[in-house]
């Protein structure tokens, strides 16, 4: 599992970004994109676009993405012509900008529910402190989302013997547009410090999308205060964040984990090249150059050529990922070859 930061770390950098946050409704008759790059909000000012938020723009304007981003690098002006002149298509209709520290940093519909790191880390870290003979092995916040990783030692088994693994899991947000608001399993292997964590809702996993009522009705632009009261349906969800976190700290999803992982041990890659079996697991799921030739390095070097042991070539790969967002992504992908029907799996395990 990647390092990330510590606890405080990443309570000091939530709370920095808190005060540098500011929100905007606007309907698009009072937006423009310059040719210098910035969102201009009519009496508000001026903000850079980031390329998330370039991307949120093409999608809600129903501009191709590679036209887009042709316009963006090598004509300008023409991009913003473009954009604006959608703008005025349908100028009435409400977006949400959410800024911080002068950059437009996303571009979202109006009835977007903003439910913003320092909300889920109210929610839980009351619990996780409160819970003895509790690890939070990994936290960060990235441009795009918040990560708390968490260990119950108290909770273990063996796949194999002397393998041991630990029950887990991990909360995460996106105040972006870039994913719900989740909680889900994760299993710890101690002999190379893995994370696998779960994509599946049979496991009991969160996931809450910032879906909510539409923002306050105004012909101008105006600024969502951040000590808004919350609506009731945010509120629920921060309940349903805290109930699943207790959940998850009692295991059960681990038990049904371990007898899949105990199941993927006796399950072997048939092939005589293990190199096509990453071949295709590339292709499946988009594996990078790079990150199939670690999975590779990884599955020959431990030797364990079973699903389990793609499974933990997958998320030790993971760490020698730079970016946290796609090492966590790595993560999951261990999960999906683990639950990935018989099959598919097939595929992979008989690859020539």
């Amino acid at each position: 599992m990647k390092a990330g930061i510590t606890l405080p770390e990443l309570a000091k950098k939530i709370e920095a970004n808190r005060t540098a946050k500011a929100d905007y409704v606007a309907p698009a008759r009072q937006m423009r994109l310059t040719t210098a790059n910035q969102l201009a909000l009519d009496g508000i000012g001026e903000f850079t676009v980031t390329d998330h938020t370039h991307s949120q723009l093409a999608e809600k304007l129903a501009i191709p993405i590679g036209y887009y981003n042709r316009m963006r690098t090598e004509a300008p002006d023409l991009l913003a012509a473009n954009v604006n002149h959608w703008f005025q298509k349908q100028p009435e209709k409400r977006h949400m900008v959410r800024t911080r520290s002068g950059n437009a940093r996303a571009f979202l519909s109006d009835r977007y529910s903003r439910i913003d790191h320092e909300e889920i880390a109210d929610a839980v870290l009351p619990i996780l402190i409160g819970e003895e003979d509790l690890e939070i092995t990994s936290c960060e916040l990235t441009e795009n989302r918040m990560y708390i990783k968490v260990v119950t030692p108290k909770i273990t088994g063996e796949v194999k013997v002397g393998d041991e693994v630990q029950s887990g899991l991990v909360i995460s947000n996106s105040e972006i547009g870039l994913g719900a608001v989740s909680v889900r399993p994760m299993v710890y292997r101690l002999v190379c410090k893995n994370g696998m964590i779960s994509g599946s809702d049979r496991d009991g996993a969160l996931h809450a999308a910032h879906i909510g009522a539409q923002a306050t009705k105004s012909e101008t632009v105006y600024q969502m205060l951040s000590d808004e009261t919350l609506r009731q349906d945010d509120k629920v969800i921060l309940m349903k964040v805290r109930d699943v976190t207790k959940a998850m700290l009692r295991g059960d999803a681990f038990r049904k984990t371990l007898d899949r992982m105990r199941e993927a041990a006796g399950e072997p890659i048939t092939t005589k090249t293990p190199e096509k079996t990453v071949e295709v697991l590339a292709k499946k799921t988009g594996l990078f150059e790079n990150e199939r030739s670690s999975v590779l390095q990884w599955l020959l070097r431990d030797g364990d050529l079973t699903r389990y042991g793609l499974v933990n070539a997958i998320t030790r790969a993971s760490q020698d990922i730079a970016d946290y967002d796609r090492a966590t992504s790595l993560e999951v992908l261990g999960s999906r070859i683990l639950d990935m029907p018989k099959s598919e799996w097939r595929e992979l395990a008989e690859a020539a």
